[in-house]
């Protein structure tokens, strides 16, 4: 909402006084300075909207716009480092998901693979992600 200031004549006691009210148009300006002040319509004179707050109010704006700046360069910096190392990427996410997917689908957990009586497996499973992970470099 914006911020106004009016001149309004508030009786021969008080005079002429500025008086400041958020609203977002003229018309609530007026509606709300009448039933705030208890005056006429007519009683108020030389509305305006208030423009120091008006600068607040664009301060805030660019902070957000600083803000979306700030969070395409991070977007930018991520693709560009995704880009750049995604052999790697892929290879470490395609051996570590093989592995991890043949591991679940043996039906052991990494204790019971590692034992002895599973070394084939172990050795299987170390080959499957090595092979998968190689897939991610091509």
């Amino acid at each position: 909402m914006a911020h106004y200031k009016a001149d309004v004549w508030l009786g021969s006691n008080s005079g002429m006084q500025t008086v400041e009210v958020k609203s977002s148009s003229f018309s609530g300006v007026i509606e709300q300075i009448c039933s705030i002040y208890n005056v006429t319509s007519t009683q108020i004179r030389n509305m305006r909207e208030d423009s120091p707050n008006r600068n607040q109010d664009a301060a805030s704006d660019d902070s957000a716009g600083a803000f979306g700046g700030l969070v395409l360069i991070g977007l930018g910096v991520f693709v560009w480092l995704f880009v750049s190392y995604a052999p790697y990427i892929l290879m470490g996410t395609f051996g570590w998901g093989s592995a991890w997917g043949l591991t679940k689908l043996a039906g052991l957990t990494t204790d019971e693979l590692l034992e002895k009586k599973n070394q084939r497996l172990y050795h299987s499973i170390v080959i499957a992600s090595l092979f998968c992970g190689g897939l991610g470099m091509v």
